[in-house]
Parts: C-alpha cells; sequence; structure tokens
C-alpha cells in the first residue's frame, strides 16, 4: 500500500494531513498541492505548508493553481525545474520530521506596500478603489505614478461602470426571487423572464463626474498602456479569465471597450451575459487578496495574510509565485502564507532571471 496513505491510528490529524499532502504532491510531480487552499483559521498545530482539509473550501480566495487535476495554465517555475518531494524511503525512515518541507526557492523581491483588507461584505468596485488608492500612493514605481493617474483612474472608472451593472443585476434578481419568478441566481434568466414586469425600462445609474473625458481616456488605454497600468489590470484579473484560460491582450482590451448595459430591456442577452461573467472574474481576482507593490516596484495580488516585508518567492516545481515569511532566529526555515500573483512572474522569468546570475537559488525549509 502507498506509504503516505497507510492506515496508522497513531498519528494525529496534522500528521494524516502532511501525509496526505505529500501524496498528492507525489502523483502532480509538484508543490503545486500545497497551495490554492484556506490558511486562516487552520489548526494551530499545523505546518504552514500543509492545507487543513477540514475547513470549508469555498471560503478562500479562488485557486490560480489547478486543484482538480487540469492542467495548469501558469509556469512561473518552468518545465524542467523540479520539485524536491520526499521519497517512501523518506518518510518512513527515523530521522524524518514530518513538518518539515525542504524546497528550493528564487527570492524575487520583498513586499514594500499592501492595500489594507476590506471588510467580506465589500464589492469589487469598492476593493478596486482601496487597491486604486495603493497604486497611486507607490513612489518608488517606474514610471512615476503622477504619469500614469489618469489611466489608473479610467480603469477604476470602468470597473465602477461594471460593478454599478453587478448591484443592478443583484436587485433585479433578488427581487424576482422574492416575487417567485425563475431559479434564484441565474442573473440572465431573471432579465429575460417577460414575467419580471418591471414596469418601466431598468436605467443604470452610470455617472461619469469622477473622470473627465472618460469615453476619450479608455479609448486611448487601448494604445500602449504603460507597464504600470497594464501590472495593475492584470493584477485585478489575476492573469486569467477562467480555470482554464489565461487573460490575453485582446480578451483585456475587448474587456475595457465593451459595451456595459445602461438599459437592460434594450439590451441583447449575449451582451449581459458576457459582462456579467466579467464581474464574476474580477470578484474571483480581488476576494481573499490584497494588491501589493515590492521593494522593486512589482506589483501583485497576493494573499490577505501577506505582511509587509514578506518575500515573493518561486519555488522549483511550484506553477505560480509564492508568499513566504522568513522565521526570527531560525535559518532557512520560512513560514508558507500562501499563492500568489505577481505580474511579469508568471512564466518562468524567474528561472531566467537565476540563468543570467540576477537571483540566487537556496535551499530553504517550510515549516
Amino acid at each position: 500500500m502507498n506509504p503516505f496513505l497507510q492506515p496508522d491510528y497513531t498519528k494525529t490529524v496534522s500528521q494524516v494531513f502532511a501525509s496526505t499532502t505529500l501524496h498528492f504532491m507525489t502523483q502532480s510531480c509538484s508543490l503545486n498541492p500545497i497551495c490554492g487552499w484556506q490558511r486562516t483559521h487552520s489548526l494551530e498545530e499545523l505546518p504552514s505548508w500543509v492545507p487543513d482539509y477540514s475547513l470549508d473550501q469555498e471560503r478562500t480566495a479562488t485557486p490560480l493553481v489547478s486543484i482538480d487535476g487540469t492542467e495548469n495554465i501558469f509556469n512561473a517555475s518552468g518545465s524542467q525545474n523540479k520539485a524536491k518531494i520526499p521519497s517512501t524511503d523518506d518518510v518512513t525512515s527515523s530521522k524524518y520530521n514530518w513538518r518539515e518541507l525542504g524546497v528550493t526557492s528564487l527570492c524575487i523581491d520583498s513586499v514594500s506596500l499592501l492595500s489594507k483588507t476590506d471588510s467580506p461584505n465589500s464589492s469589487f468596485g469598492d476593493t478596486e478603489k482601496t487597491w486604486l488608492s495603493t497604486i497611486s500612493g507607490a513612489n518608488h514605481l517606474v514610471p512615476a505614478v503622477e504619469e500614469v493617474k489618469p489611466a489608473l483612474y479610467a480603469i477604476s472608472e470602468i470597473i465602477r461602470k461594471y460593478n454599478v451593472f453587478w448591484n443592478t443585476i443583484q436587485d433585479i434578481s433578488q427581487a424576482g426571487n422574492s416575487a417567485g419568478h425563475g431559479p434564484q441566481g441565474s442573473e440572465l434568466t431573471l432579465i429575460s423572464n417577460t414575467h419580471l414586469e418591471l414596469g418601466t425600462t431598468h436605467t443604470l445609474a452610470l455617472k461619469h463626474k469622477e473622470i473627465p473625458h472618460a469615453k476619450q481616456m479608455n479609448i486611448a488605454l487601448l494604445k500602449g498602456r504603460p507597464h504600470v497600468v497594464d501590472a495593475y489590470i492584470y493584477s485585478l484579473f489575476n492573469g486569467k479569465i477562467s480555470a482554464e484560460r489565461r487573460l490575453t491582450q485582446e480578451e483585456l482590451e475587448h474587456i475595457l471597450d465593451l459595451d456595459i448595459p445602461t438599459e437592460l430591456k434594450e439590451t441583447g442577452p449575449q451582451n449581459i451575459q458576457d459582462v456579467t461573467d466579467i464581474c464574476r472574474t474580477l470578484i474571483a481576482g480581488m476576494t481573499g487578496r490584497r494588491i501589493a507593490v515590492t521593494k522593486g516596484g512589482y506589483i501583485g495580488a497576493l494573499p490577505e495574510e501577506t505582511q509587509t516585508g514578506d518575500l515573493v518567492c518561486v519555488l522549483y516545481g511550484c506553477s505560480v509565485p509564492v508568499v513566504l515569511r522568513k522565521l526570527e532566529g531560525v535559518d532557512q526555515s520560512y513560514k508558507f502564507v500562501g499563492e500568489c500573483y505577481l505580474h511579469g512572474f508568471m512564466d518562468a522569468e524567474a528561472i531566467a532571471m537565476h540563468r543570467k546570475g540576477l537571483l540566487d537559488a537556496e535551499d530553504i525549509t517550510l515549516v
């Protein structure tokens, strides 16, 4: 029998969870199984790299790695850099410490600026405003933030429009469910349901007072966005449209230029569905995460539990960058905080920097 799954009732729950995680790692030949899980409220005695499988996965941020066996869409550590997975001989050795996981790490940078954590009931529009204020205050970014603020504000205005649309859809959905019309949670069905009888055309309250000449500015955004603006937009979405599809430049331009409905009854169902899907992607991208800027000016979406001074690293055998926290007074030992999106480091860029001598590979221990 697989030694990782060998029944042993003398083991604690934490030991069983650790063995299960090692089994998943062996199956996938990667470190991805330590990513994508809820980290808050875990068992106190559980090592940081071991997921607490008893927690409600619905309460965690949407995973960046695949947790259902499908192919991963990111490749931060490249295809040739394998994970150091303990062998069955290691696990059965008397010297084996099940709390520790040895890994090879490339440290990209440390976190210098973080957005505050919004309340669980905050809309994605409110969260985006918080993220925008954080980026606007990052004076060490290049180009200077002042130069890109108009473009950042225009992005924020677009997100606000999506948020207004989403809130309206939710209001109509709740009204329809209260009246007994349509299945709950099916926004498109409710909108197209002739029994709703809204009486008058439902109009979204879109205002352009915040950003003058918003339409012209949005068009300008499609023509050569600065890197900071691109990094910010991609971080809002975590660089993906869904678990199976990455966000491309073409899709991003479609999102920025999409006609967001203002009068629902005069809008085709497909357009409503497109906007609704984008809203869901924004929610998935921002919920449970904070926008961050590293000391060197890199931008990304990091776990809520991240602290200033934490390190953003690429681990050999892991498809996405991760956040680690150095343990004081313990050499080469780190706490695993969680997976993250760091713009410009999702496709083995860190590996390329290492080969050029710009980043050092280090053998460390996750505890």
